[in-house]
């Protein structure tokens, strides 16, 4: 979603085509779709990094119904073929409560998160751990999760809105301790948030 989108706005640009406002909005919507199984399969790698396979697997399973969710969203898993020049290729199913769905997976992700956070061998791996302090990650130009987590207040939806992004509000996770257990943290902060955006 993130590659077409750019192409897309790219070829819009240059027609200088005005993409409709639902269309905006459901770009917003298939964005944050992309990040929250992106997420979450990445908290669960970073625990199944330290061993800790219980995290993995929850997540993943979390994961495959974020895929499925998609697959009714676009008609593809990954969401492949879900922008088009000029807007999106479809409109959110009939029947489908969104909403609903997503409140019972990040109730299903916290509980995973909190199990994991709670198990003291998996924050003594995180906490600590990969440590970038923020002037070296400011003066390599680092972007995303990792600058966030090292202090660097940075996101280009907040920051350069495109697609809906400017007509709404969200927090952005920032974490100063730069390890590895702040980049964890920011994902799942950013699950929670990718949820509230969906939301609006």
């Amino acid at each position: 979603i993130g590659h077409s989108l750019a192409y897309c706005q790219a070829l819009e640009a240059l027609a200088g085509c005005e993409v409709p406002l639902r269309a905006r909005y459901l770009r917003v919507i298939l964005l944050e779709m992309e990040r929250l199984y992106n997420h979450v399969a990445d908290f669960g790698a970073i625990c199944n990094d330290t061993g800790f396979a219980f995290a993995h697997s929850q997540c993943f399973r979390i994961r495959e119904r974020l895929l499925r969710l998609n697959k009714r969203l676009t008609g593809n898993r990954l969401l492949r073929d879900g922008m088009v020049p000029g807007g999106v290729d479809h409109d959110l199913p009939a029947g489908l409560n969104l909403t609903a769905e997503l409140e019972a997976i990040l109730a299903d992700f916290n509980e995973v998160v909190a199990i994991s956070l709670d198990n003291s061998m998996l924050r003594d791996r995180l906490e600590g751990a990969g440590r970038l302090a923020q002037n070296i990650a400011a003066g390599h130009g680092v972007l995303g999760v990792v600058a966030r987590a090292s202090n660097l207040d940075i996101d280009v939806r907040r920051d350069h809105p495109f697609a809906a992004y400017g007509d709404l509000s969200f927090p952005v996770p920032v974490y100063d301790s730069g390890d590895v257990h702040a980049r964890a943290m920011v994902r799942v902060e950013e699950v929670r948030a990718s949820v509230q955006i969906i939301q609006q």
